[in-house]
């Protein structure tokens, strides 16, 4: 089938745009076309680096499904292709593939100066005639409550990385200055806070916190260096009405200095809020 640029009319008349304002984590604004979404990269959505942060870009590609469609996220996969630095402006294209009444599928392309660098699928929706089945197998692990543990930081200057703009506490894991080449657990928990968020997480938000799963390849890894996402996948449950969020990074495996990981995500009671997959170079300290 081939794909046509989401014009906002759907079988399903009565959607609503999802969004009140702007976004913290997803700074820009609509394009000048149906479906699209002009990203500002700017030092707070952005890494050590300079470039564009692996979870923003997935939060970029959730928010931009989510004005195109008028419906909530419920799982997204993006791939990035190429770097977006400081100062770019990214141009997202939402485009249609599959259309009901209740659910929609695209597919997010993301451009710099007519250049490829992300590319997404997801899919939007809300199914209201009926509740169905709802249950939760995945269960919260045992932990300390937030502020029991230790207290991660980075070393960029304010105001610019990401990071910098959330509260981590380290439940099970080793500290940056213990990673000494030796394999680790395998797991890594650990709380975090988005200030701005103000105990509200939505989509775009947790997908920014999905992204802290390299944290934890490298974790594992015992490598006090960087891992540079692929791809990012996230999959949606439910808001999070939460202070902190608990992030759980299990990682799978790596080989040839490739590193691959899942994730949950639960509130302080409990809840589960969102899975995820991510894939990544793994590299030492250079």
């Amino acid at each position: 089938m081939s794909t046509a640029d989401v014009s906002g009319t759907t079988p399903d008349s009565g959607t609503q745009p999802v969004h009140s304002g702007p976004h913290p984590f997803v700074p820009g604004h609509k394009g000048s076309e149906p479906g699209t979404w002009l990203l500002e990269v700017t030092p707070g959505v952005a890494n050590v680096g300079g470039y564009l942060f692996g979870g923003c870009s997935l939060a970029a590609a959730v928010w931009a499904l989510e004005e195109a469609t008028g419906r909530p996220c419920i799982y997204t996969s993006c791939q990035l292709s190429g770097p977006m630095r400081i100062g770019e402006t990214v141009e997202l294209r939402t485009s249609e593939v599959s259309v009901g009444y209740e659910t929609t599928q695209a597919a997010i392309e993301g451009r710099v100066d007519g250049k490829v660098t992300l590319v997404a699928q997801g899919a939007a929706g809300r199914r209201a005639r009926a509740p169905g089945i709802q249950h939760q197998w995945e269960q919260m692990p045992e932990v300390g409550a937030p502020g029991t543990g230790r207290q991660t930081s980075n070393s960029a200057p304010p105001n610019y990385h990401v990071m910098n703009r959330f509260e981590r506490d380290l439940q099970q894991g080793r500290m940056w200055e213990e990673l000494d080449g030796s394999a680790g657990e395998g797991e890594t928990r650990v709380w975090c806070k988005f200030r701005e968020m103000q105990g509200r997480y939505d989509a775009a938000a947790l997908a920014v916190i999905a992204d802290i799963a390299t944290f934890g390849i490298l974790q594992s890894a015992g490598l006090a260096g960087n891992a540079q996402s692929l791809d990012n996948a996230i999959r949606f449950v439910q808001p999070g009405l939460s202070e902190w969020v608990l992030l759980c990074v299990r990682m799978e495996a790596a080989a040839h200095c490739y590193g691959h990981a899942s994730v949950v995500m639960f509130s302080e009671d409990g809840k589960l809020l969102a899975s995820g997959s991510q894939s990544a170079v793994v590299r030492g300290p250079q």
